[in-house]
Order: C-alpha cells, then sequence, then structure tokens
C-alpha cells in the first residue's frame, strides 16, 4: 500500500488464540448460504435441481468452510439472507461501539436542573426550555465512562482494515470502471459479462447482488446516481439469454 509507520504510541499485546468467532460466522454464514438458494451451477438445461450437482456442490462448501449445508433448507429468502448478512458483518462495528452516547433528559423543576448542570460527572451539551415548566436537556457521561467488558477496538480495528486491504485489491482491478464502492461492495462499469470480477459463493468471494432466482436473464445497472456515501440509486434492466 506504500504506507511508512513513522511513529509508534503504545503497543498491545496478546497471546495467540484461534477460532474466536469461528461459531458465530459459520451459524449466520450457514443461514445466509441456505437463503441463497440453489446455485445456478446446480441446475440442469430445463431449470430444474440436479441432485448429484447439489451433492457434490453442498460437499465441496463443506470442505471448504467447515459448513454443511441443509438442501432442504436452500430456497431462495431474500429477506433473510439480508438479516443474516448484516449480522455477519455488524458483529465488527459493535465490538467498537460508542457507548458515550447522547442522553435526552426532561426535567421540570429547578432543583432537578441546577443537579444535573453541576453535576461533574457528565457534560451537559444543550439546554432548551420547551415550555415556561419543562427543559429539555442532552448530556453525555464524558469522563465518568467505564468501558463495558465485551468492546475491544483492537478487534474491531484490525477486521475492518482487513477488509479495507481485501476492498481495495479489487479497486485495484477495476481502476478508472468504479464508480462507488462501499465497505464490502462496489458497483464498476463492466463492457460486458467478461469484464466482470471473478464470483463464487465462499466467504470471502464477490457476488452478485443484482442477481434474482425469479428473473430470467442477467440484469445489469442502465443508469447510475449517487449523492454521497450510502446515498445512491440505481435503474436495473434485465437481459435475456
Amino acid at each position: 500500500m506504500g504506507y511508512k509507520v513513522l511513529e509508534v504510541y503504545e503497543i498491545y499485546h496478546f497471546k495467540h488464540r484461534g477460532k474466536i468467532f469461528d461459531t458465530y460466522v459459520d451459524t449466520f454464514m450457514k443461514l445466509k448460504q441456505e437463503s441463497s438458494g440453489i446455485p445456478a451451477r446446480c441446475l440442469d438445461s430445463e431449470g430444474e435441481i440436479d441432485k448429484e450437482k447439489l451433492s457434490l456442490y453442498i460437499e465441496e462448501y463443506f470442505e471448504h468452510e467447515g459448513v454443511r449445508l441443509d438442501p432442504d433448507k436452500m430456497s431462495y429468502n431474500p429477506g433473510q439472507r439480508t438479516v443474516m448478512k448484516a449480522l455477519l458483518n455488524s458483529i465488527w462495528g459493535k465490538l467498537a461501539q460508542n457507548e458515550d452516547t447522547t442522553v435526552v433528559s426532561f426535567v421540570d423543576t429547578m432543583d432537578e436542573l441546577l443537579e444535573m448542570v453541576n453535576n461533574r460527572t457528565i457534560k451537559v451539551t444543550s439546554l432548551d426550555f420547551i415550555s415556561n415548566n419543562v427543559a429539555r436537556t442532552t448530556h453525555r457521561k464524558g469522563c465518568s465512562l467505564t468501558p463495558l467488558q465485551n468492546r475491544n477496538v483492537i478487534v474491531a480495528s484490525f477486521v475492518t482494515a482487513y477488509a479495507c486491504l481485501e476492498l481495495y485489491k479489487y479497486l485495484e482491478i477495476l481502476g478508472k470502471n468504479v464508480l462507488y464502492y462501499d465497505t464490502d461492495s462496489v458497483i464498476y462499469f463492466a463492457g460486458d459479462d467478461d469484464d466482470c470480477l471473478e464470483r463464487g459463493e465462499y466467504l470471502g468471494d464477490m457476488t452478485d447482488e443484482l442477481y434474482e432466482k425469479d428473473v430470467k436473464g442477467k440484469k445489469w445497472i442502465e443508469q447510475f446516481c449517487a449523492a454521497g456515501q450510502k446515498h445512491i440509486r440505481i435503474e436495473q434492466t434485465n437481459i435475456l439469454e
């Protein structure tokens, strides 16, 4: 990447431990993959499930990920898939969640208001009188904040840092064809299917988020507009094969 470490302020040493999150990841990865439905490569020319190909896929997935998929539960469910994906991604942010959130309070006595303003363990950030007898206040915990035991900024930052490096690998490949990217996704210009990034079914592989099981052919983005991060609009078109 070309970065140089110029100065080190602190060093934290952790004893080596493996498979800290394996049960969590395997649980929701299994549900996400099953709700993605039957892969196209497990269907015959008529669009029907080829049991032999499906069985082979399940074995390959188990050998690669250590997760045994249930063929009876493999049904396309976009809602469940979205929830499972969110659970897989959100755990890392939870480890570094800001604990000093703003607290809103309503006080209706002068004694209560003075007690809050003079309380040195909190920091009052706003004070508004919404009526003659009621005041709305917001405050933070400030210096009195005690970190929770289930927080680990170091783990959260390392996981997201490695995710950024993985994303950057694809950005280098696409170059000027990149239109937009986020934590784990990228929208880019492609002349045809040969220009698309390699996709797969395993953890860490890119997937086609436009693909729908009940739509024949392929879906492409015809128009794209972005007003900023997470503020995008796309118009899709379906190309029959």
